[in-house]
């Protein structure tokens, strides 16, 4: 075979070599108008919290469980047509209208910040120990699309017809004496400024036939103003956002508190958000948590119960045990007393 024909073929194999990684290339480069969601980790809450002078001794562990979640390229887009451990979610479900991905980091933060808070306030109250809270207001996560008002997220309510609503709690309970169609003025603090919106109240979605609900049309999340615990609670969460870990921050924070390891040898996982009165909440990506919580071997898995019309933590999560043939209990739970409850009946 002469020198030339072998040259020719060596051309052509570096040719076509170089047209694969450069379609190659082309599919990481390239965005595509979707999030790429997976599995991420499951991280022991005892690594991530200390209470000052608190136990520390236990038998099991408890595990909060995480997603991975990056902009999908047309690689990601390929790969999830196979691969059903990847899900591809629209930006729109992701992304806030006019929201960016700096803001959205930001906000998640925020959510971490405010999950954290609450986790101490319920493990505190649970435990009957003395903690001290101030409230900004309540801020507006996101908007109902039939929602009849000028609210931004971000904006934080203080106030309702001149009555101090600083809380969720306290902005139910102005509600139970309006009807829909009723009109307010809401006072609320959007950045440094102060601002009022009419706005007009609609009937809420519960779920509930027995349970009519009036409000704005929004979801809520209690805005910290201050917060002191005694003891002190220590947090390291540097590289995790978002509210769904508050349920597992609850019950670790609990478990210092006091004497009894109510672990009793388990490797616990879980999720959910929660409220500072111990209310579990629905949060997303729940079948790559529990898919995050297989791979640390966790035998029971806390997730929030599916109560009202829109909820499906409970069904996926067990769904998803079943399909990934998980030797994991799946506990539904809607508060922390229920949580509490379960383990100590272990």
């Amino acid at each position: 075979m002469s020198d030339h024909s072998t040259n020719n073929k060596n051309a052509y194999r570096f040719l076509w070599l170089s047209i694969f990684l450069l379609i190659v290339g082309v599919c990481f480069l390239i965005r595509v108008p979707y999030y790429a969601m997976h599995a991420g980790d499951a991280i022991d809450t005892g690594e991530v919290i200390s209470v000052d002078g608190g136990f520390t001794e236990k038998t099991g562990n408890f595990f909060l469980t995480t997603v991975a979640m990056k902009k999908a390229n047309v690689f990601d887009y390929l790969l999830a047509k196979v691969n059903h451990d990847l899900e591809l979610i629209p930006v729109e479900d992701i992304l806030a209208e006019d929201e960016n991905d700096k803001q959205y980091e930001k906000q998640q933060v925020e959510n971490m910040l405010e999950s954290q808070h609450s986790a101490v306030i319920a493990a505190f109250h649970q435990a009957k120990k003395p903690v001290r809270v101030t409230y900004e207001g309540v801020e507006v996560i996101s908007v109902t699309s039939d929602a009849k008002h000028h609210l931004k997220i971000g904006d934080i309510i203080q106030s309702v017809d001149g009555t101090e609503t600083r809380t969720t709690a306290k902005l139910m309970e102005f509600f139970k004496s309006k009807k829909a169609g009723d009109q307010v003025e809401v006072s609320v603090l959007r950045g440094k400024k102060k601002v009022v919106e009419r706005a007009t109240l609609i009937p809420l979605e519960t779920g509930n036939n027995k349970d009519k609900r009036i409000g704005l049309g929004f979801l809520p999340m209690d805005r910290l103003h201050s917060l002191k615990s005694t003891p002190k609670v220590n947090f390291t969460t540097d590289n995790i956002g978002g509210p769904s870990a508050g349920l597992m921050f609850a019950l670790e924070i609990l478990n210092q508190l006091t004497p009894n390891d109510i672990t009793k040898g388990y490797e616990i996982a879980g999720t959910g958000t929660i409220s500072a009165t111990g209310q579990v909440g629905q949060i997303g990506g729940i079948q790559h948590k529990v898919a995050a919580a297989m791979d640390k071997h966790a035998t029971i898995f806390f997730v929030p119960k599916d109560i009202y019309e829109g909820d499906d933590n409970e069904a996926v999560a067990k769904r998803t045990a079943k399909e990934l043939g998980a030797d994991m209990k799946i506990v539904p739970v809607a508060t922390l007393q229920e949580a509490i409850n379960y383990l100590n009946k272990l």
